[in-house]
């Protein structure tokens, strides 16, 4: 994944008491559609993307702020268009560090299986 800007965090109010805040998203540098880096002709539909310096990733599942260390990877990226626009959702997953294989790391875009 990209460079990690920060992090997307909401309090709990509701569902667990020994957690304060859940990361429910993150903030990180655009890497999408940008001349040169290796995009095919495909991802044309991407370039709305083009002048935003950042983008805020959904996180498919939410993980507790906490100490641990975490490796992120993509898992979708969405486009929905209207005659008045056009929405990008992208989303990611998480695994602890300690935990993870760097081959199921790698992002892939949905349909890719």
């Amino acid at each position: 994944m990209t460079e990690i800007r920060g992090l997307v965090v909401s309090p709990d109010d509701f569902f667990d008491a020994d957690v304060e805040c859940w990361v429910t998203g993150l903030v990180v540098s655009n890497t999408l559609s940008r001349p040169g880096d290796g995009h095919g002709e495909n991802d044309t539909d991407l370039g709305i993307c083009d002048n935003s310096e950042y983008l805020v990733v959904r996180l498919g599942e939410h993980h507790p702020l906490d100490e641990r260390e975490y490796m992120y990877h993509f898992e979708c990226v969405e486009l929905a268009r209207s005659s008045d626009g056009a929405v990008v959702q992208i989303t990611a997953d998480w695994n602890y560090r300690d935990e993870c294989d760097l081959r199921e790391a790698a992002p892939r875009l949905a349909g890719d299986g």
